[in-house]
């Protein structure tokens, strides 16, 4: 074993690896292209997780959510953790490292939420060791399951619903149908929160918070291939 190796495993994660800002732009390849969802989002702030040799090998984006109910809870706003994806092969604790110092480069007081998809195999364990709050997946007001999502698929191929209403200008079912897209039927995503801020902000918070805190669910993770090169690997300045 070389020197170099040596060093390296006698390292702490915080020595090895950094997090940094970076500009929206250097965002696009890493949502685009190696995250699942394959689109962009609405970013307000953006990290990139960074080797020993300032290489970009991560990225993590914070902004507005989709559900207009997550805009504010009580007098707090409220952002989404849109998206977090890194390269192959990091061990899990350096994952749940670049989220946490993410989250303490956010500004406070601020609720963060964040939501794991069931149907693409993912139950947010990334958010259990980083200790957010799990309260559950989402119910409609009669009771029935509420994906908060439309998706569709044609030709043995998943589209996301503001995919298709921007293809054919809609995305209602009976639109869809004419254009040979079929309605799915999504499960509901796992609701993680986290809270920033002082001690009286956060009870604060809980005390605004229209849900209950459940035990966190359990499943097989589905791994994605992350393997796309990106063209913009090296330190960002």
């Amino acid at each position: 074993m070389g020197n170099d190796t040596t060093r390296r495993i006698s390292m702490s994660i915080k020595e090895q690896y950094s997090i940094k800002p970076i500009p929206f732009d250097d965002c696009k390849e890493w949502l685009l292209y190696k995250h699942y969802a394959h689109r962009m989002c609405p970013i307000s702030f953006s990290f990139g997780l960074f080797d020993i040799n300032n290489i970009i090998i991560g990225c993590c984006v914070f902004g507005g959510s989709a559900n207009r109910n997550n805009v504010r809870i009580g007098n707090f706003d409220v952002l989404e953790l849109n998206r977090l994806v890194v390269n192959e092969g990091l061990k899990k604790n350096v994952l749940s490292f670049f989220v946490s110092q993410c989250l303490r480069q956010l500004p406070i007081p601020l609720i963060i939420i964040s939501y794991a998809d069931p149907g693409k195999g993912h139950y947010g364990y990334i958010y259990q060791a980083t200790n957010w709050l799990y309260f559950g997946q989402g119910q409609r007001k009669d009771g029935g399951w509420d994906s908060g999502v439309t998706s569709f698929i044609k030709d043995n191929k998943e589209y996301h619903g503001k995919t298709v209403s921007t293809l054919i200008g809609s995305a209602s079912k009976e639109e869809a149908e004419k254009y040979g897209f079929t309605r799915l039927f999504s499960k509901p995503k796992h609701k993680y929160i986290y809270l920033l801020g002082t001690k009286q902000d956060k009870k604060r918070m809980m005390a605004d918070i229209p849900y209950h805190i459940m035990p966190y669910p359990k499943g097989d993770n589905i791994r994605y291939d992350t393997n796309f090169k990106l063209t913009t690997q090296g330190m960002l300045f």
